[in-house]
């Protein structure tokens, strides 16, 4: 069990370093029209002076980091910010790679890799988590997705079919603004004039912030 009250830490870190930027944050929130849009974001490395475990597991478990930075937000001074996210910039060097230098040792874990934007695709709902009905009892089913296809549910706990057929309840399932950009390794850093290049998955508020052309460094989970 850990000994760590990431809540207290996270507290801490809000109250000292960025009180400013939730008041400016909470004022824009009583006005969004997509709260869930709305960031704060702060440094890797005031995160480890508050809370050395909270930043390994930024870098080591990004969903967990996100999570207690999230809910720690969310119980702020009362503040009513619930639906906005924390997001952890400016990296450590050593987590931070020009595109095509990620190594397996990277491999689901938070990094930074830096490059030039070539390609970028519209703003797009996209699937989060389905509800799903079955065709046969009705049945519902909740399946989260990832970046691929849309995943169905392989049988029906209702009828307990595996061969039943399901419909997507599009309106009670859950979605985001989803976008792909394709970033490049920077022509000086190519060898053999051949330069590696990687597509970004942005979701929510990282949609719709970059342009062709941009350089840019791209925090997120590495997954090959």
């Amino acid at each position: 069990m850990s000994g760590h009250d990431f809540e207290a830490e996270a507290h801490a870190l809000f109250e000292s370093r960025y009180a400013d930027a939730i008041d400016r944050l909470a004022a824009e929130y009583s006005e969004a029209l997509y709260p869930e849009h709305l960031q704060l974001r702060i440094s890797y490395a005031d995160l480890e002076d508050a809370s050395d475990a909270l930043a390994k597991m930024a870098l080591r478990n990004l969903e967990s980091a996100h999570e207690e930075l999230a809910a720690a937000l969310a119980t702020y001074d009362e503040r009513p910010l619930g639906q906005a996210t924390v997001r952890v910039i400016e990296l450590p060097d050593a987590a931070t790679h020009t595109v095509g230098e990620a190594r397996k040792g990277d491999i689901e874990r938070l990094i930074g890799l830096s490059g030039q934007v070539t390609k970028r695709t519209e703003v797009q709902p996209k699937l989060a988590v389905g509800v799903f009905e079955c065709y046969e009892c009705g049945t519902e089913a909740r399946l989260e997705q990832g970046f691929a296809k849309i995943r169905e549910p392989f049988i029906c706990h209702g009828c307990e079919k595996k061969t039943a057929q399901f419909k997507l309840c599009k309106g009670r399932s859950e979605w985001v603004d989803h976008q792909l950009v394709q970033i490049q390794q920077p022509p000086e850093d190519a060898r053999g004039g051949q330069a590696a290049s990687i597509t970004v998955h942005l979701t929510e508020g990282l949609t719709d912030r970059i342009e062709s052309g941009d350089r840019v460094t791209v925090n997120g989970e590495w997954i090959p």
